[in-house]
């Protein structure tokens, strides 16, 4: 992937409604050597869309780019779902929340996510407390779906970027849950670490029975689940005996609600944290999980 092309998402004053916006940035140099943005794309600009700031389809919430087209990315609003594509500039798929839940019920998407096997021909989206597969090459093929996964508002989703048809969920009711995508009548694991709503999920993309969550209740949870990873199959292979579910850290250093989790990229043991009061907290699995792996 191009290492200079961004994405921001952030508020602006449209006469006097605010809206939250969404560009495709360029970085570049001057002949100073000063960093400079270049707008690509806008989000917002989607032919035949109507915006008046007031939290409608023009209010993108998050942009997620493919793993391996660095032209292509999509974007999520509360009633819309958009594929893009920089080479051209426009959208080249739009996803509705109203093709598969009944239209005269309120529903919106709350997040989204390239499903990362299958050549990434899946994306995944929560709306509302259920879950649904839609088929990236196929505008409005639903490929599966999970009916009221959470009791209230689902918040995040991850997919295991090890093992196939593993989907992580997290929501208003407090809970992480699980769940394999080829039989989705119950979920596989429930954890129910946090005391408020969870925010953020996310599969640690080296060793993925680390998982790591964020929630309102200020706190950051590293968990161990085993049981739903591919060193499961792994361990059983070996014949050596598999490390348990378990809860290995909670990080307090927040004083207010923390809203995202993020691994590095660069080092799969260490990870940050952002809370609402502007704060970034940047962690480490401690080093006694961290050898429990590296001498499997």
């Amino acid at each position: 992937h191009t290492n200079n092309i961004i994405s921001s998402v952030y508020s602006q004053l449209v006469g006097n409604k605010q809206r939250i916006a969404a560009k495709a940035l360029k970085l570049v140099e001057d002949d100073s050597g000063n960093l400079l943005t270049e707008s690509l794309l806008d989000f917002n600009d989607v032919e035949g869309q109507t915006d008046d700031g007031s939290g409608g389809q023009g209010n993108i919430s998050s942009v997620c780019w493919h793993p391996e087209n660095e032209a292509c990315a999509l974007s999520l609003s509360v009633n819309r779902l958009n594929v893009w594509d920089l080479n051209i500039e426009r959208k080249t798929i739009q996803l509705d929340q109203s093709s598969v839940y009944d239209s005269r019920t309120p529903t919106s998407f709350t997040a989204a996510k390239w499903y990362p096997h299958s050549s990434h021909n899946q994306i995944g989206a929560s709306i509302d407390c259920n879950v649904v597969m839609y088929g990236s090459r196929c505008v409005q093929k639903v490929v599966n779906t999970i009916d009221h996964a959470h009791t209230h508002t689902i918040r995040d989703i991850d997919f295991n970027l090890n093992k196939t048809h593993t989907l992580a969920t997290c929501g208003d009711d407090c809970n992480i849950k699980i769940w394999d995508l080829r039989k989705t009548d119950e979920c596989v694991v429930t954890l129910s670490n946090h005391g408020h709503w969870v925010w953020s999920v996310r599969f640690n993309t080296l060793n993925d029975p680390l998982l790591l969550s964020c929630s309102s209740d200020c706190s950051v949870v590293l968990h161990r689940v085993t049981s739903c990873s591919s060193h499961t199959t792994d361990l059983d292979r070996s014949q050596n005996q598999m490390l348990p579910d378990a809860t290995v850290k909670v990080f307090d250093e927040h004083e207010d609600s923390v809203y995202a989790a993020e691994w590095s990229l660069a080092d799969p043991w260490t990870f940050a944290s952002l809370s609402y009061d502007g704060r970034l907290v940047i962690n480490r699995v401690p080093n006694q999980e961290k050898w429990k792996y590296i001498l499997e």
